[in-house]
């Protein structure tokens, strides 16, 4: 008899999942990483559908103001670089700015750069906006120092 029930439960228990163990959508962090990983990974349908439309992208004292502006400008070199460039999170702080969550965090990076090895700290300030059930990034700026 007890096995007859234990059966019985685990037959049926994939019809009552509670609601809250269904899938999530990613949070603010996991789409900073979706976007590095898109980069990395040279899938720039995935790093479009991350970015907002009127997403403004600072990058050591130049801007891109708009999704087509990267799209048409930095996006390619972009992906080329994060391709070959392997990544370290050393810090990383979550918060909100009002409704708006902010992603701060410094990596350490390195890469070839003109054929030559180089390693540098890269600080990145993300801020998201909603989209439905999404969060987007509206706003990226990154400064870099050149590791000795």
């Amino acid at each position: 008899m007890k096995y007859a029930v234990s059966l019985l439960i685990l037959l049926l228990s994939p019809f009552f999942t509670p609601p809250d163990v269904q899938a999530q959508p990613p949070g603010p962090q996991e789409v900073v990483e979706r976007f590095h990983a898109a980069l990395k990974d040279q899938k720039k349908e995935d790093v479009l559908k991350i970015l907002s439309e009127d997403i403004i992208i600072f990058e050591d004292g130049s801007s891109e103001m708009s999704l087509d502006e990267y799209a048409s400008h930095h996006l390619e070199a972009d992906m080329k670089f994060s391709a070959g460039a392997q990544r370290k999170v050393l810090q990383r702080e979550t918060f909100s700015a009002g409704e708006a969550p902010v992603v701060m965090s410094v990596y350490r990076v390195k890469a070839r750069v003109r054929g030559n090895p180089t390693e540098y700290e890269n600080a990145e300030t993300v801020i998201l906006e909603r989209h439905g059930d999404d969060w987007r990034i509206s706003h990226i700026h990154w400064s870099t120092r050149k590791l000795r």
